[in-house]
């Protein structure tokens, strides 16, 4: 499986995801889906996130079930090995579903061949890698420029295989206020790729959202599309250090709470005084707690602790009109 390699590594970006799925019609349902896979514990931390969105064309039976089987393969394979690096277990998944769409094949199971379109991607740290099948797109917005990066990702075969549904990783660095957007093709049923930036630069990020949402469920049948906004990662506030007048006992419960800002003797206009002596451990009970705990046994904690992707800075702005009208409005210059 090729690919292209990314650059050095650089952190402190997050990533916000909005779904927005269309399926006015609850038959459709089974068939359409958009999954956001996070790490589910500390070991899987540095696999960083796997998202994206299948569809398949094909509404028989038979295909009913391959778009939530598929999920399960991906992410199940994605996450079994957290020691592998991201990269390695990207392929492994993609490697992994291919083997699950030929053992269908193998059964009879034939009518999604050539209908089934994904686009399945990977964040961790700064980087993200992306594979597409059939017409699924991503998109990157920069700097006020929209690149279609899963372009060319599909596999070419005029004859589709199942062991080729995804045969190309593609890699690049993202940053701060990039914009991706993972979609069907059915958008470009009410939309030209040229309308999806301006309204990028005409909205901010909520109102581009509910601009979608409301352009694609009044207008199409079923649809998906997927928005992730790249953000700086905000940083926890340091919290000031708390002096304590008192010797604690590491066992004990008052151990986890924090202590008042103001000194016990001080007082407070309609407050007494509090009194020292009631806020007291003594030596004697310290030390039958710590005997106790000794007794029980410490519990054990763990800590939880190229196709290169072009362009910088998202431009903005801002419209005081309802996103109805704007819709109605790009749809009349269309």
């Amino acid at each position: 499986m090729s690919r292209n390699k990314p650059d050095k590594k650089i952190s402190g970006l997050e990533s916000e995801f909005e779904s927005i799925l269309v399926c006015n019609n609850r038959s459709l349902r089974p068939y359409i889906e958009i999954f956001v896979f996070e790490p589910e514990n500390a070991t899987q931390k540095s696999l960083g996130t796997f998202f994206g969105i299948f569809e398949i064309s094909d509404i028989s039976e038979d295909s009913s079930y391959i778009v939530n089987y598929l999920s399960s393969v991906i992410k199940k394979e994605y996450f079994s090995k957290p020691k592998r690096s991201p990269i390695e277990s990207f392929e492994a998944a993609l490697h992994k579903s291919n083997l699950a769409l030929s053992k269908l094949a193998e059964h009879g199971n034939i009518k999604w061949l050539g209908k089934f379109n994904a686009l399945v991607a990977i964040i961790e740290k700064n980087n993200l890698h992306i594979a597409q099948a059939g017409t699924a797109s991503a998109f990157l917005f920069r700097s006020g420029g929209l690149t279609d990066i899963s372009e060319g990702l599909s596999s070419d075969d005029p004859e589709p295989h199942p062991l080729k549904t995804f045969v190309n990783v593609s890699s690049g660095k993202l940053e701060v206020q990039d914009k991706l957007i993972i979609t069907t093709e059915s958008i470009f049923d009410i939309f030209s790729f040229e309308e999806i930036k301006k309204s990028i630069l005409r909205f901010s990020e909520e109102k581009f959202i509910q601009f979608l949402k409301t352009a694609l469920g009044n207008e199409l049948e079923k649809a998906a599309v997927l928005i992730v906004d790249i953000k700086k990662k905000k940083e926890a506030p340091i919290a000031a250090p708390v002096q304590e007048s008192e010797q604690l006992n590491a066992f004990s419960q008052e151990a986890f709470f924090r202590k008042p800002a103001r000194n016990a003797m001080q007082s407070v206009a309609g407050e007494p005084a509090l009194n020292n002596s009631s806020s007291e451990i003594t030596q004697e009970k310290i030390s039958r707690e710590i005997e106790d705990e000794i007794n029980k046994g410490q519990e054990e904690f763990t800590d939880e602790k190229n196709g290169h992707i072009y362009i910088k800075e998202t431009h903005e702005e801002h419209l005081n009109n309802k996103v109805p009208n704007e819709y109605l409005m790009i749809l009349g210059e269309k």
